[in-house]
């Protein structure tokens, strides 16, 4: 549940996606804007699953483009780009590029035949920041802070923090587009519940 200044918020919008397979290789669930009209910073967001790699170098400017590769993914990922990266994107991991001003750059599975899934997520950048250097923030797994909810339940975070910054993501220096992304696993009758600041919109997506 979202709630701004401890007012609960209404859910104002339910949709299911189906996933879409664009070769024997490659398949992904797309929400954006058409679905959620108030996602903003967030452009989109990709629950991909690869086997093989699909995509050619590729460039990008003016955005973020925020691999989160989940636990239980069966493989690594290999990253690398125009300016020289070279990543291993490891179950756990993210890798945050902020291609600014440009970039180009390949995310391909590191054993081809192996499926690996995560989420693919687009982040814009204000009018200021879109021809900034392009910077490169890593978190792995293991760096990455975790939340435990009564109940039982598990949010590890990505960027931002946790209510009244009781958690916060070691990345958000890093970031130019201040946002919260939380990573929430919850077992059975369980609940979870972040206050958004006002004027922020919320989303969910559940998998």
């Amino acid at each position: 549940m979202a709630a701004t200044c401890g007012v609960p918020r209404s859910v104002t919008r339910v949709v299911s996606v189906a996933r879409k397979v664009m070769n024997p290789g490659f398949s992904a669930v797309r929400v954006g804007a058409e679905q959620f009209p108030k996602m903003d910073p967030f452009l989109a967001c990709d629950w991909f699953l690869m086997s093989k790699p699909t995509f050619p170098p590729h460039p990008h400017a003016g955005f973020s483009a925020v691999t989160m590769l989940l636990e239980d993914s069966e493989n690594n990922f290999t990253n690398r780009d125009s300016h020289g990266d070279f990543s291993i994107i490891r179950p756990g991991d993210t890798h945050w590029t902020c291609a600014g001003s440009g970039i180009v750059h390949e995310e391909i599975p590191e054993k081809v035949g192996v499926p690996g899934h995560g989420l693919q997520l687009f982040v814009n950048l204000a009018p200021e920041h879109k021809t900034v250097p392009a910077k490169i923030s890593k978190l792995q797994a293991k760096d990455t802070p975790i939340h435990t909810t009564p109940g039982g339940g598990r949010v590890r975070v990505i960027a931002g923090q946790t209510d009244e910054g009781r958690v916060a993501s070691p990345i958000n220096e890093d970031l130019f587009t201040k946002v919260t992304l939380l990573d929430v696993t919850l077992p059975p009758g369980a609940t979870f519940s972040h206050e958004v600041p006002a004027g922020y919109n919320a989303n969910a997506i559940v998998l």
